[in-house]
């Protein structure tokens, strides 16, 4: 009898977990700087919910300052993962396929996953952390590392995820350096 009861509240624990790092509600939004001086805006919304197989549609849409092009990012939200299923460039207006998985779902320190889609990319969850962010302060923020492989070069960052805000920062690898940065969060609560 023990037993079945613990492995109940595990599962449970599970769900609650990934929902509290990416609160998953359709009208969700987050909107980040990027770059160093912060023109390149990011705009990411939840636009759908698909209650027959209990996946969210996450879009993300970047605008550089400089100009009226976009890029626009669509992911799968799933129970065990973030998956970018497509890229589309204003530019040369054509959708790129991706299936890469871009956030593995709990997070929990220690875990990896790798992905080799149209390049290499590991991921390893490093840490959990305090962070201060426009004066605000979060706890339990876990830290993801991810390293890009390209050609023969390696690029390197963090992605932090704050309970009940998802995507909180990218830094460098120092975590010294903000790459983007959260600027605003609404939720239809």
């Amino acid at each position: 009898m023990k037993i079945i009861i613990i492995f109940i509240t595990i599962i449970v624990n599970i769900a609650v977990y990934t929902q509290d790092y990416y609160p998953l509600k359709v009208g969700n939004v987050w909107e980040y700087s990027l770059g160093k001086t912060g023109g390149i805006k990011v705009r990411m919304f939840i636009d759908s919910y698909n209650k027959f197989t209990d996946e969210y549609t996450l879009v993300h849409i970047f605008k550089a300052a400089s100009t009226t092009k976009i890029t626009k990012r669509i992911l799968d939200v799933r129970k065990n993962a973030i998956i970018r299923v497509a890229d589309f460039n204003d530019a040369t207006s054509e959708w790129i396929e991706a299936g890469t998985i871009e956030l593995k779902l709990p997070l929990v320190i220690g875990a990896k996953w790798e992905t080799n889609t149209n390049m290499k990319r590991t991921y390893e969850v490093i840490k959990k952390s305090t962070e201060t962010l426009n004066g605000v302060t979060y706890n339990d923020v876990m830290v993801v590392k991810r390293t890009l492989f390209r050609d023969k070069e390696k690029s390197f960052w963090l992605e932090y995820y704050a309970p009940n805000i998802g995507l909180l920062k990218i830094t460098d690898l120092s975590g010294k350096e903000l790459v983007q940065w959260l600027s605003s969060f609404e939720t239809t609560d």
